[in-house]
């Protein structure tokens, strides 16, 4: 067995999946609705990696600066990028996770 089958070229595209996520929620015909997710490209997910990730100083250390990344809005916009459906992508509104 060859590692080539691991290699970007060889690998099949991610498909979405279909999942009831609560019995709670339910459609007209009174059954669950199932949300679709799916996966992300690591171009996608380093890009949301940089939206959430600022230079913050060093304490005691003139011009010295370390990256620092806010895991709960990266998490979150990630989490959104992921979900298809519903689309929970709103524009200008900020979640605020406590």
């Amino acid at each position: 067995m060859s590692l080539s089958a691991f290699l970007a070229q060889n690998a099949l595209k991610a498909e979405t999946e279909k999942y009831v996520v609560s019995k709670r929620f339910l459609d007209e015909n009174k059954k669950p609705i199932e949300w679709e997710v799916g996966a992300v490209s690591s171009d996608e997910d380093e890009a949301l990696r940089k939206q959430h990730t600022k230079r913050l100083p060093v304490p005691g250390k003139k011009n010295v600066f370390q990256p620092t990344t806010d895991y709960d809005s990266y998490l979150t916009s990630l989490a959104v990028k992921c979900t298809v459906f519903p689309n929970l992508h709103i524009r200008n509104c900020r979640i605020a996770i406590k």
